[in-house]
C-alpha cells in the first residue's frame, strides 16, 4: 500500500499539484472515488479489493 502511496506523489508532482490524502478502504467492491470540500484538504479513497485486482501499471 505505501507503493500506492507512491505513486500518487509522483503523479501530483508530474502535474504540479499538492498530493491529497489516501485512504484504503476495506471493501469486496473494486471502486476508487475522490472528494474536494471547500475549504478542506481532498481526498482519494480507494477499496483494498481494487488494490487487489490491478497491476501496478493499471494503479498507476
Amino acid at each position: 500500500l505505501s507503493d500506492l502511496h507512491t505513486l500518487m506523489v509522483e503523479a501530483a508532482a508530474i502535474l504540479n499539484v499538492e498530493a491529497p490524502d489516501l485512504y484504503i478502504r476495506q471493501n469486496p467492491v473494486p471502486n476508487a472515488y475522490t472528494l474536494a470540500i471547500s475549504g478542506r484538504k481532498p481526498f482519494v479513497v480507494v477499496h483494498t479489493s481494487l488494490v487487489e485486482l490491478l497491476t501496478r501499471k493499471e494503479l498507476q
